[in-house]
């Protein structure tokens, strides 16, 4: 899933019309989803992603939000080069 972006819409011009239920993932969809299938989606949500599909297993958009928190935390350190700070304290703590 992804969300329909409208603050690229034209702030001066008329504003684009969509129909949510075109761009929309329900409580239904779940239905006819694969029992082995995954429910992505980049956060923030709006009217496109049902609440009522966050309980089901899945639903990994939670996972998918976190792992990203973690990569862009990794990046940074390495920037900066402070990779060995966190591996000396990782490892400090696993004692």
């Amino acid at each position: 899933m992804t969300r329909v972006q409208t603050e690229w819409d034209d702030p001066h011009g008329e504003k684009p019309k969509y129909n949510w239920a075109d761009y929309s993932f329900t409580a239904e969809d779940l239905q006819k989803l694969k029992r082995t299938g995954v429910i992505m989606h980049p956060l923030p949500r709006r009217q496109e992603l049902d609440p009522a599909c966050d309980n089901d297993p899945r639903a990994v958009y939670w996972r998918q939000m976190r792992n990203g928190m973690w990569i862009r935390s990794a990046l940074i350190a390495n920037i900066f080069g402070r990779e060995q700070e966190i591996t000396h304290y990782y490892m400090m703590n696993l004692k």
